[in-house]
């Protein structure tokens, strides 16, 4: 029972991060997938659901908030019954979803291993429909490109929340199949042209270099040809994406090109401006929702430019659902901040270098996801949400058993050789 169980929770969280098959099947596809997947997961473990609210007690408070918030904007909105069904939604998400994942560590690296199939799914589905099926990846905006599980703006997520682990392990220890993963990842970031990946990227690589240095300085065991070495290929590798895998086959990289160039050309905040209008007309329209009701907020989903949602969490939370809102979601974002410091300083103690990648490769996705608030916008579907939950129950676990098991500093935590 258990390993079917495990089964079927790997296809759940695998198709949750096809985050666009609500565009090109049904959009409740995610919700018929937990139901078909997820419920069964729940009763295979029901004996073990004896959730102790404790062990992630950082995240229910703001989460209840937020929840309230939602509930509370409904009364001022013009779409109070579907505000409603999405607070639903939201308690769902945090009282029956997020608790499952918390269950067994097992289910940690069932979900990364996941991600990582995502990655090489959706690079292989870019590949085919460039070359022989177009149905399965075509360009889905100008310059960008998109599965038939992930379109532009979704498909960079399954491979930028592995990197930082594929670059550490790398560091590490060379291997051919981390380095085709590499690829994968990579080559998802550039097809989809975001400009929320390739940030990523750059953030992502700056990140494990300090992570080498952060844990070699100490002890006085810097090895700087390796430190080099791993610099150097990773240059290369960049550069041999850009310049040998033309515009056709990554068109991507000309929309950076004229971002660039804008900003070059009109300033940071005019050449912004200027290579998005549609973004500042949302911030603009946003901060008119905030200014006319900065309380409860006019009901959540109400701030849109055309039919299109503002893409900024912050922002349209504020406007969407007041204060409280705001609040409780900066609150649920960055709690994890909190304890941050203690889980540093305890990773150096696992003896798996692989595990030491994984949790910090959850940090890294943590402070990835509170930074694409920027950019992108709330929802409350589990697939938008996948990215947050996986990586956060990876780094309060792992501070659940440091700060609760006494002989933490002497022991391999778990065996982690199958992620």
């Amino acid at each position: 029972m258990n390993k079917l169980a495990n089964i079927l929770y790997f296809l759940w969280v695998f198709l949750m991060l096809q985050a666009d098959l609500k565009v090109t099947v049904n959009p409740y596809i995610d919700w018929f997938f937990t139901f078909v997947l997820f419920v069964p997961v729940i009763m295979f473990n029901i004996k073990k659901l004896k959730i102790s609210f404790k062990k992630y007690y950082i995240i229910l408070l703001p989460s209840n908030l937020l929840i309230i918030s939602m509930l509370l904007s409904s009364f001022n909105s013009s779409i109070q019954i579907k505000n409603i069904f999405q607070s639903i939604k939201l308690i769902l998400l945090f009282f029956i979803i997020f608790p499952i994942l918390n269950l067994d560590d097992n289910y940690e690296r069932i979900s990364f291993d996941a991600f990582i199939l995502s990655s090489i799914v959706n690079f292989g589905l870019i590949i085919v429909g460039k070359l022989f099926i177009k149905s399965v990846a075509w360009e889905a905006a100008y310059l960008r490109y998109g599965t038939i599980f992930n379109m532009p703006g979704s498909l960079y997520k399954p491979g930028i929340f592995i990197l930082p682990y594929i670059l550490y392990i790398l560091l590490n220890k060379f291997s051919v199949n981390y380095l085709i993963l590499l690829i994968t990842a990579c080559g998802l970031i550039f097809f989809d042209g975001s400009r929320s990946g390739f940030i990523g990227l750059i953030i992502a690589i700056l990140y494990i270099i300090m992570i080498y240095l952060s844990e070699n300085v100490k002890f006085h065991s810097i090895n700087i040809k390796k430190l080099n070495y791993y610099i150097i290929l990773n240059t290369i590798f960049i550069i041999l994406l850009i310049v040998i895998i033309n515009e056709n086959l990554i068109p991507g990289l000309d929309r950076i090109d004229m971002f660039l160039n804008k900003i070059y050309n009109y300033g940071l905040i005019s050449g912004t401006i200027h290579s998005d209008p549609v973004r500042y007309q949302m911030i603009q329209k946003a901060i008119n929702h905030i200014t006319s009701s900065p309380i409860i907020g006019d009901g959540f989903g109400v701030t849109n430019v055309n039919g299109i949602v503002i893409h900024n969490t912050y922002l349209q939370s504020w406007a969407d659902m007041g204060i409280l809102g705001f609040i409780s979601l900066i609150l649920l974002y960055f709690s994890w901040l909190l304890i941050l410091p203690k889980v540093i300083n305890k990773i150096r103690y696992i003896k798996d270098f692989r595990y030491r990648g994984l949790i910090y490769n959850s940090i890294f996705s943590l402070f990835l996801y509170d930074l694409l608030g920027l950019f992108h916008p709330m929802s409350v579907e589990p697939s938008e949400w996948i990215t947050f939950f996986v990586p956060y129950t990876i780094f309060i676990n792992y501070y659940w058993k440091e700060i609760y098991d006494k002989s933490s500093k002497s022991i391999n935590i778990y065996d982690s050789s199958s992620i």
